[in-house]
């Protein structure tokens, strides 16, 4: 809420006066907020502009203002302007609350979903700073969607911005809020042994490839707590049944997600991905000793290690190439480790051999420009196709140790091997 001084009354008037146009682009131009309750808006500019039930101005508001007192006019004229409010950030926290619904809060959530037509889904399930509890009610489908809706909702949640990282804890408080945050994180891995294989869902799993891979164990794996015998066993078994679960999800993404024979190996196919990007995430966890590698049967299972594992100057990037093809390319041309300096050899190697005749595709040339340009201006001493002067400096110290080596061992061995020495007659019992 912002004080409605005489400065504030005399833009309201102005904006009463101005066209929609003016109107829109003016608020287009307000900063970002994402506190409701202090806005970015005064109250009185808000409710002049609300008055004037014009179909452009209405829209701004939802898309570009933080005022709690705006939902629910806004959300009972429904269309575009509800899809706005479920993509502003400012309000992402507040729904499903009752400051959206005149009747309160909705209980179950599930009719209010499944009404939602698909731009609303991708708005809602979007937005990164709706409540964790939502995002893992969704995909535990406790708030009573049909199976289709769930499949649907479960396809656009899982690309949302808050299930690819962790929050750190230092505080009780911070310990807990990590926890909620982590809910709906553990809930999507846990559908990979119990979401149904089918190619519709194989199709859900595309998009997991950055999700942080962080199990949490459900409860049924769990002892009952309740009991002083119960937390016993869970003081001894915590660790066995984690590690136990772990190893039940990774089986299940081996057994579960191969799909129909003739599909198993199609490299564009939607249960090939989905074991790419399960192995994808998995691989994040662990760049440096993955559960999967190049070394895989499975190919979907080795697209994914070559999304994200560590790569290094020792890869053997034109082997793999000749192992996978375009597979290989398609996948590695996306790892960012590609592009650290340190594999600056490692990606004219890669340059080299999308330009090859076996490969023959200048497409990945482009893609490299465009993905280096992006990490460039994220890190610049990192990333970059050159070595930086401190690791030129390291490779001749290198190099000046290594020919030193070589000197010493060469003073050492003889060129030519000793001759025998002629032993006198008598006189070898006394060598």
């Amino acid at each position: 809420m912002i004080y409605d001084n005489y400065e504030s009354k005399l833009e309201a008037e102005r904006l009463r006066l101005s066209s929609p146009e003016t109107v829109y682009v003016w608020l287009s131009a307000l900063p970002a907020s994402e506190n409701t309750f202090s806005g970015n808006c005064a109250d009185v500019i808000v409710k002049t502009l609300l008055e004037r039930c014009d179909p452009l101005i209405d829209l701004a508001l939802a898309r570009f203002t933080a005022n709690y007192a705006l939902l629910k006019p806004l959300w009972e004229k429904g269309g575009l302007v509800r899809t706005a409010l479920l993509a502003n950030r400012a309000y992402g926290p507040l729904f499903p609350t009752s400051t959206f619904f005149s009747a309160g809060d909705p209980d179950p959530l599930g009719p209010i979903i499944g009404e939602f037509d698909l731009d609303n889904l991708d708005a809602l399930y979007s937005n990164p700073r709706i409540p964790a509890a939502l995002l893992d009610q969704t995909f535990r489908n406790t708030v009573g969607l049909s199976e289709e809706r769930h499949l649907l909702a479960c396809r656009f949640a899982i690309r949302n911005p808050r299930l690819r990282h962790l929050l750190n804890h230092d505080t009780f408080d911070e310990f807990t809020e990590s926890m909620e945050h982590a809910k709906p994180i553990n809930a999507v891995w846990d559908l990979v042994r119990t979401a149904p294989p089918t190619e519709a869902w194989a199709n859900v799993f595309v998009d997991a490839g950055r999700v942080v891979f962080e199990l949490g164990l459900p409860r049924e794996f769990m002892p009952e707590r309740s009991t002083e015998e119960g937390r016993t066993d869970w003081n001894a078994t915590w660790q066995r049944r984690n590690e136990a679960y772990r190893t039940i999800v990774l089986k299940a993404a081996r057994e579960r997600w191969l799909g129909p024979e003739d599909k198993r190996n199609d490299p564009h196919g939607a249960w090939t991905w989905a074991r790419a990007a399960i192995s994808e995430a998995v691989v994040r966890a662990r760049p440096h000793n993955p559960e999967f590698t190049c070394e895989d049967p499975d190919l979907g299972f080795r697209i994914g290690f070559y999304r994200a594992a560590a790569v290094t100057p020792e890869w053997d990037i034109e082997g793999l190439a000749v192992k996978d093809g375009k597979s290989f390319m398609d996948a590695l041309v996306w790892n960012d480790s590609l592009y650290e300096r340190i594999n600056h050899d490692t990606q004219w190697r890669f340059r080299r051999m999308g330009r090859s005749e076996r490969i023959g595709d200048d497409v990945y040339v482009k893609w490299m420009e465009g993905k280096l340009e992006e990490l460039q201006a994220k890190d610049s001493a990192r990333y970059g196709s050159e070595p930086t002067d401190e690791m030129l400096a390291h490779y001749r110290e290198k190099e000046k140790r290594e020919a030193r080596a070589e000197k010493a061992r060469q003073r050492q061995e003889p060129s030519q091997p000793p001759r025998p020495q002629p032993t006198k007659k008598g006189w070898g019992i006394f060598r």
